[in-house]
């Protein structure tokens, strides 16, 4: 079964649905095509059957102009809700693979996750992991706007619980004690100010449980929708949307005059003839 439509010039979009012949396994999936893009949103049920317990899969599949994949993603759930596998390649083509044990306590739970990843790159990355509350601090210019607790339901921050509606909770301003969130706020902007940034950066951290930050990346192209987490700091902050993207706008100018006379001390001298006073050539 099939449904589509389609607008001139805006590309189509399309959505199937199978059903097994026993009614036992369902699968939807919505596609959108835009040119050569592609974007595939699926998801697939499955009932209980004497070999296997009932399960679910999500993935979602995006495509440049060219066929490349930019986005691929794949979330498995066993029927009693836990998860149980997630797959995701970022735009770089790393892999991140998730298993109930992604978050370890035990040697042993540690080598079944490193098992699990190796199916997918002979690279594993393992990171120590700090228990606390994520932070997010929009700075613009070298003024820290605020700050927002991102606080998921699930055991972290992770592609899922990013783009799945309902899985997260945000809190602005974020739960700290007053001393401290000035402390994350200052750390913020120092960290944007040492990096040379200007315009509106987002300043990612843990606050963690021992009472010490841990900064995790200066974003200096935050996401700039309305329903992004930099706007949001903003307007709790009395800055507008349009006003937020005004003063990026007005940060962004060259700084023409302070390296003119760098410039010009830079440049060589040159010892031949100078044809800018010769006479012009006629025919």
């Amino acid at each position: 079964m099939t449904s589509s439509d389609a607008a001139a010039g805006t590309g189509s979009k399309t959505m199937f649905t199978w059903r097994s012949p026993d009614g036992g396994r369902l699968e939807q999936v919505r596609l959108k095509t835009s040119g050569g893009r592609l974007r595939a949103n699926g998801r697939i049920i499955a009932a209980a059957t004497d070999d296997v317990e009932a399960y679910s899969v999500s993935y979602e599949l995006v495509t440049n102009d060219i066929g490349v994949t930019r986005r691929f993603s794949v979330r498995v759930r066993r029927g009693d809700g836990d998860g149980q596998l997630e797959v995701s390649r970022d735009l770089d083509g790393k892999w991140m693979v998730q298993t109930p044990d992604t978050i370890v306590h035990s040697e042993r739970e540690l080598a079944a996750a490193i098992e699990a990843a190796a199916c997918f790159d002979r690279d594993v990355l393992v990171e120590r992991y700090i228990a606390g509350q994520e932070v997010s601090v929009a700075v613009l210019g070298d003024r820290p706007l605020g700050a927002v607790e991102i606080a998921p339901k699930t055991d972290f921050y992770d592609y899922g619980a990013k783009y799945t509606r309902g899985q997260t909770n945000y809190f602005l301003p974020p739960r700290l004690s007053p001393e401290r969130y000035r402390g994350v706020l200052a750390m913020a902007a120092r960290a944007s100010a040492a990096l040379g940034c200007r315009g509106a950066t987002r300043v990612d951290m843990i606050v963690s449980d021992a009472g010490n930050e841990y900064l995790l990346e200066v974003n200096t192209v935050p996401g700039m929708t309305p329903t992004s987490l930099l706007p949001k700091i903003a307007a709790a902050a009395g800055i507008e949307f349009g006003e937020l993207c005004e003063a990026q706008l007005y940060a962004a100018t060259l700084p023409l005059h302070r390296n003119r006379g760098e410039r010009r001390i830079a440049q060589r001298g040159f010892d031949g003839d100078d044809r800018r006073a010769a006479p012009i050539a006629t025919h």
